[in-house]
């Protein structure tokens, strides 16, 4: 995705003082943000870069035009966020920064490439779900058919529902209180979705702590929403 929360969390608060104009404008910012999201996706995409054994150079360029996405697309969303611009709009220039970010893409990675890509990109949330649960539970961890099962389930759910929790933001976090009260009450009712299915092969630690992750993850979109919202 192209809207990570780390890029928000920092525009927002350069936002508070300066203004959108100064996330586009200011060489040091922009440079500050670049290399903190190049990192970012470097570690995010790094079993993919290994899958698709692409070379160091191209690695390095990947992170790259994802971090300018993201820069820009922020940058964009930010200013129209002071024009109070309908989350449609605001949808529409995520789209179109993707659109721009995959054709950049397509040529470096090949057909093929840039086909496993996507897939990789959209169950990501499922990867940091699992990633994350097996963490919590440590010496408990699922076995390799929950883990299956448990992405499967997750991968099936609404990706704008879930995306939050491979620390992607929603566009409606830059939208009106009732944009991200209604974003969050669907992540909400997806949780549940998923902790009713996953009660068939969990234990119930490992459910206990599936809901506990649920919950840490949507704590964060939370306080993520009120934090823009007191920039807008």
């Amino acid at each position: 995705g192209v809207l990570r929360q780390s890029l928000s969390s920092a525009a927002a608060a350069e936002l508070a003082s300066t203004g959108a104009g100064k996330l586009m404008n200011d060489p040091t910012l922009r440079d500050d943000l670049r290399q903190s999201l190049q990192r970012e996706y470097r570690t995010l995409y790094d079993p993919l870069i290994k899958r698709l054994n692409l070379s160091a150079e191209d690695a390095e360029k990947l992170a790259q035009i994802m971090s300018e996405a993201s820069i820009k697309a922020g940058g964009t969303i930010l200013a129209m966020t002071q024009t109070n611009a309908p989350v449609a709009e605001l949808r529409k220039t995520i789209l179109d920064a993707m659109a721009e970010m995959d054709n950049q893409l397509k040529p470096m990675l090949g057909e093929a490439g840039y086909s496993q890509y996507k897939t990789y990109y959209r169950q990501l949330p499922a990867q940091e779900t699992v990633s994350a649960l097996n963490k919590e539970l440590g010496d408990k961890a699922l076995d390799a058919e929950q883990c299956a099962r448990l992405a499967q389930i997750l991968n099936a759910e609404p990706y704008d529902v879930t995306h939050g929790s491979s620390g992607e933001l929603d566009a409606a976090f830059f939208g009106s209180q009732q944009d991200i009260g209604k974003h969050l009450e669907q992540v909400a009712e997806s949780n549940q979705r998923l902790l009713n299915q996953a009660a068939s092969f969990l234990g119930p630690e490992q459910l206990a702590a599936l809901a506990r992750v649920q919950g840490n993850s949507l704590a964060a979109e939370r306080i993520q929403g009120k934090t823009l919202a007191q920039k807008h």
